[in-house]
């Protein structure tokens, strides 16, 4: 049944009618006060604006005419998070809604109070509304629980901070589902008889394969640039919550107990075993050899267009990539496709090794990884799996690798908010837009102008012919995923460890594995000249200069709250 909504309007309009005449335009930054009408301000990001402006026609087509009400959008700004969406906020700009990233702890308890308003029964308690202005059949929140995406670890938009009688609660509306991973030129493995690979093992393989020829193709393994960016470190953060598991991985970037306790001694987060056995991979991985022309200079764009033209076959990046890339190389765009960074090796050893070899173990935590991707359940994974490679499995053993198998990691975070500092009577007019936004008509759009997963409508580009929207649909869109968010919080937060995932290794690893200029090639013949054995040990040294390294922060008092 079609359920228009005219009740709250006519609330509304009478308070907004008492604005009368006296309203006026703020000329000096577009702002418009008239008691009906919603300032956005948006962060440019790399999604453009389109979609905003798309978003507010919609929301202006259906109330505009009847009550007066509408989005008006404001400059788009390259830098509104955290501190400067605060900021503006708190300098009463006159912003009314803002779509960006912001810690909701810093938005409740920072040093500007409280600058987000409560969305949890504003919003989330009611139906999305559709673009003919009827209402959804379930309520957001309903909405929010049906969806395999773990909305609770993030922290842009549940708050769980320090506050228990406000802990839950909802200050964001999410979009974008966005995710770490690699970018895959399904072209170039097909040239080289190679599959997409599911398993560290398999990608070195690949890397094996590829490097017997790149003397003369040109063509490497790897495509990254060392540059200042984070997608480097992204291997890194896939292997640990892998390799540890999700609780593991809450209470490494927490330096809390599962009962949000503070740990006494902080610094052991760092002595967990996967830390030495990610860094054997993750240096291996930055073998300066391996990596395409120009690694060591180039911009990441650069790198990215090196996948997109396949001069590489693989580079880890985000899930936005090809919103970036897809116009400047649109006949390239099939070639390539969006994969999870492949579950470590180490893992499958840890959970198989007491009972069979290296080889068996990575080739039974290969056949999960399929089963995983196919979305079917635990008990017939194991069955199939056993069945498959006449094995004898655990269940347990095999739950924990396909959590490994479905984590992704979220480096997204973009949200909607309503500023608390915006007129209560426009603060109800906003929470319609934001209700909007959440509706699958709000998510499409959305999705169509900047090419990214939407939170409300997941599976919107499963069917697309386009390879990139397959595999990122096929990550996001699946029953086993599990969400991690790599941000420092809790503890970790309180002490200023920060957000580099090793602080001794600082923000870019690579950089501290490069620099050690560790290889098994020879530089100029490409020839395979020595073992990994050079980069487990340099990985075993890593790992004890990492946990003296936190261990001596601890003791010299600079890391304490």
């Amino acid at each position: 049944m079609r359920k228009k909504i005219t009740t709250f309007l006519c609330a509304v309009t009478a308070m907004t009618c008492l604005c009368g005449t006296s309203c006026s335009k703020d000329q000096g930054n577009g702002v418009i006060k008239d008691g009906k009408t919603v300032n956005v301000k948006v962060t440019s990001a790399g999604y453009g604006t389109s979609f905003v402006t798309a978003l507010a026609e919609k929301f202006n087509d259906i109330y505009k005419d009847s009550t007066g009400y509408k989005i008006n959008v404001l400059p788009a700004q390259t830098n509104l998070g955290n501190t400067n969406l605060l900021q503006d906020i708190y300098s009463d700009s006159g912003v009314d809604v803002y779509w960006s990233s912001v810690s909701i702890s810093l938005a409740l308890e920072g040093q500007y109070g409280r600058c987000l308003y409560d969305l949890t029964d504003s919003v989330y308690s009611k139906p999305a509304i559709k673009f003919d202005g009827t209402e959804e059949s379930e309520t957001i929140s309903e909405k929010v629980s049906n969806i395999s995406y773990d909305i609770s670890n993030m922290d842009t938009v549940v708050y769980n901070g320090k506050n228990t009688n406000e802990s839950g609660k909802f200050y964001g509306v999410p979009t974008t589902v966005g995710s770490a991973g690699f970018a895959v030129n399904l072209r170039v493995l097909k040239e080289y008889g190679l599959e997409v690979p599911k398993t560290t093992k398999e990608m070195w393989h690949c890397v094996d394969v590829m490097m017997e020829k790149a003397a003369t193709t040109r063509v490497f393994p790897f495509a990254y640039s060392i540059s200042g960016n984070g997608y480097t470190g992204q291997p890194l953060q896939y292997w640990f919550a892998q390799y540890e598991g999700v609780n593991e991985w809450k209470k490494f970037w927490s330096m809390q107990d599962e009962n949000g306790n503070n740990l006494a001694q902080p610094y052991e987060v760092f002595a967990a075993d996967g830390v030495e056995e990610i860094l054997k991979d993750y240096y291996r991985m930055y073998d300066e050899n391996i990596g395409s022309d120009g690694s060591k200079m180039q911009d990441f764009t650069s790198a990215q267009a090196q996948i997109m033209m396949g001069d590489a076959a693989f580079m880890a990046t985000g899930s936005w990539m090809y919103n970036e890339e897809h116009l400047r190389y649109s006949e390239y765009t099939k070639d390539v496709s969006f994969i999870k960074i492949p579950v470590i090796s180490a893992f499958g050893v840890k959970l198989f090794g007491d009972k069979y070899d290296e080889d068996k173990c990575d080739a039974i935590l290969s056949a999960i990884c399929d089963g995983v991707d196919a979305g079917k359940d635990v008990e017939t994974i194991k069955s199939e799996t056993e069945t498959a490679l006449n094995v004898s499995l655990d269940l347990e053993d095999v739950a924990k690798a396909v959590e490994a198998r479905g984590i992704v990691i979220d480096r997204s975070g973009s949200a909607w908010y309503i500023s608390e500092k915006s007129d209560d009577e426009i603060k109800e007019i906003a929470t319609l837009f934001l209700r909007m936004c959440a509706s699958e008509d709000g998510a499409k759009l959305m999705g169509e102008h900047t090419n990214e997963t939407q939170f409300f409508a997941l599976g919107m580009f499963a069917e697309s012919d386009e390879p990139w929207f397959k595999g990122t649909s096929a990550m996001l869109f699946n029953k086993h995923v599990k969400a991690c968010v790599a941000e420092a919080r809790g503890y970790r937060a309180e002490l200023g460890v920060g957000e580099a995932m090793f602080p001794y290794m600082t923000r870019y690893p690579v950089n501290h594995v490069m620099a050690q200029g560790l290889t098994v090639y020879d530089s100029r013949t490409l020839k395979k000249t020595g073992d990994i054995s050079i980069f487990n040990a340099a990985a075993k040294e890593c790992a004890t200069q990492i946990y003296d390294h936190a261990k001596k922060q601890v003791e010299d008092g600079i890391w304490k709250s």
